[in-house]
């Protein structure tokens, strides 16, 4: 609880105590009299306006306080997911390094596993590997042929 809330509460107390003995006076008054003395009365009164406002203060803190709790949370939450990788990519990615594996060790693949393989035309030298694999075939070439540092390529559409 910050100082600012206990300061407020502390206060709050305090003139509690006050409004009470001060509205005991009254009720006493009126008892004896029939009414309160309008000097009491406007007094007990302004007593009870300020403890309204202080009232109203801790309960704005109090939601702020919630608010924040609230935010934080989800900020944790947030960075608890940002935190981990993406669940259904390295499903898709264990998926096709399974297939391509199996395809490496016996030459066939389940019809289902097949799917998730990246398959070009037979005519270019068909072939079967998981996309990353592929990306990263296509990234060793770029890099280590001595002919691509002086050469173009360009993609027909």
């Amino acid at each position: 609880m910050s100082e600012e809330v206990k300061t407020v509460l502390d206060e709050l107390g305090s003139k509690f105590e006050d409004f009470k003995s001060e509205n005991k006076t009254r009720l006493d008054e009126i008892e004896k009299k029939g009414h309160a003395d309008p000097l009491l009365q406007d007094k007990v009164d302004k007593m009870s306006d300020d403890i309204a406002k202080l009232a109203e203060v801790k309960q704005a803190h109090e939601i702020q306080q919630k608010n924040l709790e609230e935010a934080t949370a989800k900020i944790e939450s947030l960075e608890t997911v940002l935190a981990r990788p993406n669940a259904s990519a390295s499903k898709d990615v264990d998926i096709q390094t399974k297939a391509f594996g199996e395809w490496l060790r016996k030459g066939e693949v389940d019809e289902m596993e097949r799917k998730a393989l990246y398959e070009s035309d037979d005519t270019l030298g068909g072939f079967y590997a998981p996309t990353e694999y592929v990306a990263d075939l296509i990234k060793s070439v770029t890099e280590i042929s001595p002919i691509r540092s002086i050469a173009t390529s360009k993609t027909n559409r």
